[in-house]
């Protein structure tokens, strides 16, 4: 009753200016505010108590002063109940108004919270909102003109900066959604520290649709979807990893490009790759784990390590296009392509087939190869084939053998060694082999023989092809007498592609013929090339001068060689060290980092 009448009697004495000049206290002797209110530490009851029914504001402070620096309202709760909150603001449930409004219209923060306590586990900011469709937080920064940040987290901690948590399993909404309508990024994720091994940005998705989806739908855009840029000295760029799972028939990577655009330089690629240093392979395919030796307990795998398909058929129509399935340049002294097969057995380092039906007068090629420069100043080599035993095995496919070539020289063919032939051994066909060699001229001849049967005269006409005058001159003969002493002698020299024999009568004599090519072909290598095959002795070209063809054969060393190369032997050598490598015990050193999978869940914070 007191109480009341102290009250009653201050409010009473405001008119006389009494509280205006003094500090006036309730529940203390020693007020050390304008209005100091104090509570007993038993008590239950309210500090201070405001039921407004009307429709003005049920509390206003006003800091007037504006060189002031102090709070409007400072609250300081020592309270650690579950429910000694600073500030509770309760709403009814028919409300419609917000819980809080903060309007700054100074240059100052909005809002600013303060949680210094180092042994603080409540969230700095808590909000539950159990609304059915209106946002749980929205931020919106209206002043088209800002450079300030919409939402700016600093973590010193070691915990996660930002985390959302989409938990209705049924939810078809996207868990943060970025619109950025001016000219900066969507989204920049800085990691400055350089000693942190973790990754920069980590998607752990167990869903069934897409990992990650990037759309660039401004289609004059002609910047990159995604860029990578990675400065480490041993790191990847980027790292695709599927889960093992025997049945999948997924891709590791899919590229799918839809541009068909033909003017300039046409479409893009569906895919680019460039590498501008100066170590590591531009692309690295591995089937199997480089880190395990080659062989089933590394993978049985029995797929192509690449495969390539150009599903468009004919020929491209448009000059200086090609449907080639692989196209490679080169502009150094290496080989364009190199393959090298590390099978033990009989594996090929390139099998080439052209399996479509051809049409009748079509020349389907496996494997072509044109090597154009001027002789003067090089040698052109289509194709070279070093090999342990063979360098060159060619054969045919059709049973027609006598209309088809294992091996077919369109212009001229030459060799250094013994030109031969090897079959089975007849008497022993399945343990031996026999070889003949080609008789060798200063000549270029054709031969031709028989044996012809001489008349009661002693005479008869050798009747040679129909073609003989037209392909040979300069003809020598060679008769020799079956069953008789008598020599026989030829009577008429060739004319009209036959020529006469004489010797005792009712004889046989056996004839050869040889004579000189003189067909329009070997006329016309011979006007092209320079070269008449009647001089047997030519001078070797400028290039060729002091080098041999067979150096080891007169003493000399192998690179003394016409067709040595240092390249070659080279690139040889390092085959074979590749081959090594490649069979030893495989090392640390030639291990692929992999990075460590993700954790298959992520853990919700204590709210």
């Amino acid at each position: 009753m007191n109480k009341k009448i102290t009250l009653l009697t201050l409010f009473l004495s405001l008119p006389l200016g009494l509280i205006y000049a003094q500090n006036v206290g309730i529940g203390t002797n020693s007020p050390t505010a304008k209005l100091h209110v104090e509570q007993l530490a038993t008590s239950t009851t309210r500090n201070i108590f405001s039921d407004n029914a009307g429709l003005g504001r049920g509390l206003e402070m006003d800091q007037s002063n504006g060189s002031g620096n102090a709070a409007a309202i400072f609250i300081r709760q020592n309270g650690n109940g579950a429910f000694a909150r600073g500030v509770d603001i309760n709403l009814t449930a028919n409300t419609t108004s917000y819980g809080q409004t903060i309007f700054n219209l100074g240059t100052g923060g909005g809002l600013y919270i303060d949680v210094n306590n180092n042994a603080a586990t409540q969230a700095g900011i808590f909000m539950q909102h159990n609304g059915a469709t209106a946002r749980g937080m929205e931020l919106n920064m209206n002043n088209v003109a800002s450079t300030g940040i919409g939402a700016a987290f600093f973590q010193r901690g070691t915990e996660r900066a930002l985390y959302a948590d989409a938990a209705n399993t049924v939810s078809t909404s996207n868990t943060a959604d970025f619109f950025q309508r001016g000219l900066g990024s969507g989204i920049g994720i800085g990691v400055t520290n350089a000693a942190n091994p973790s990754a920069g940005f980590l998607l752990n998705y167990a869903g069934i649709g897409r990992g990650q989806e990037i759309s660039l739908s401004n289609t004059a855009n002609g910047d990159v979807g995604i860029a990578i840029f990675h400065s480490g000295d041993a790191g990847i760029g980027q790292y695709i990893g599927l889960g093992a799972n025997a049945n999948r028939s997924s891709n590791g990577l899919l590229i799918s490009y839809d541009g068909n655009n033909t003017a300039g330089t046409g479409g893009g690629n569906a895919a680019e790759i460039q590498h501008n240093g100066n170590n590591g392979n531009a692309v690295d395919i591995f089937m199997g784990s480089p880190a395990v030796a080659a062989g089933p307990a590394n993978t049985t795998s029995e797929y192509t390590a690449l495969s390539i398909s150009h599903l468009a058929t004919g020929t491209s129509p448009t000059a200086g296009r090609m449907k080639a399935a692989i196209n490679a340049s080169n502009y150094s002294e290496d080989p364009t392509i190199f393959v090298q097969n590390l099978s033990a057995t009989s594996g090929a380092a390139i099998e080439a087939y052209f399996t479509p039906v051809a049409a009748a007068s079509a020349l389907s090629t496996a494997i072509y190869g044109r090597a154009d420069r001027t002789p003067t100043n090089g040698y052109g080599v289509a194709i070279w084939g070093d090999g342990g035993n063979y360098g060159i095995v060619g054969g045919t496919s059709t049973n027609a053998a006598s209309s088809n070539f294992g091996i077919l020289s369109l212009t001229n063919s030459g060799a250094f060694g013994i030109k031969s032939f090897i079959i089975d051994y007849p008497l022993d066909p399945t343990q031996k082999t026999l070889r003949h060699f080609s008789v060798e001229s200063d000549e270029v001849l054709n031969m031709y023989r028989g044996v012809v049967t001489l008349d009661a005269n002693g005479q008869a006409t050798v009747q040679l092809p129909a073609y003989f005058d037209a392909i040979n001159t300069n003809v020598t003969y060679q008769l020799t007498a079956i069953g008789s002493s008598q020599p026989p002698y030829v009577a008429t020299e060739v004319a009209n592609n036959q020529f006469g024999v004489a010797g005792a009568p009712n004889t046989k004599v056996s004839w050869t013929v040889h004579a000189q090519r003189n067909d329009p072909t070997i006329q016309y290598f011979e006007a092209q090339s320079g070269t008449h095959y009647r001089s047997a002795i030519t001078d070797k070209k400028p290039n060729e001068q002091g080098k041999y063809l067979v150096p080891q054969a007169y003493g000399a060393a192998a690179n003394q060689g016409i067709f040595y190369n240092a390249d070659r032997e080279k690139n040889a050598q390092e085959a074979t060290q590749n081959y090594n490598e490649a069979t030893a015990v495989p090392t640390a050193t030639n291990t692929v980092i992999k990075p460590a999978a993700p954790t298959a869940a992520v853990v919700q914070p204590a709210k």
